[in-house]
């Protein structure tokens, strides 16, 4: 079993995925690019799913935005 984590942020700063693969050889990206990184899976012993990271920027109109209102939150 693995778990499904959504990053939902305000800020459009985004760390590079090459930067978080040089800390780590135990993700990999599975959607979007080096800078607008969208999935990365993270990757335990014998190369097993452990969880998938989803990025979300959080602006009107945004799937990050739809995903706090059904949280119940505002932005």
């Amino acid at each position: 079993m693995n778990y499904k984590v959504r990053l939902l942020t305000t800020s459009e700063k985004i760390i590079p995925f090459s930067v978080m693969k040089s800390l780590s050889d135990k993700i990999k990206l599975t959607s979007g690019t080096d800078q607008l990184w969208e999935r990365i899976e993270i990757i335990g012993t014998g190369d097993t799913l452990l969880s998938t990271l989803g990025r979300d920027l959080v602006e009107p109109e945004s799937g990050g935005e739809t995903t706090l209102k059904e949280l119940g939150r505002k932005i």
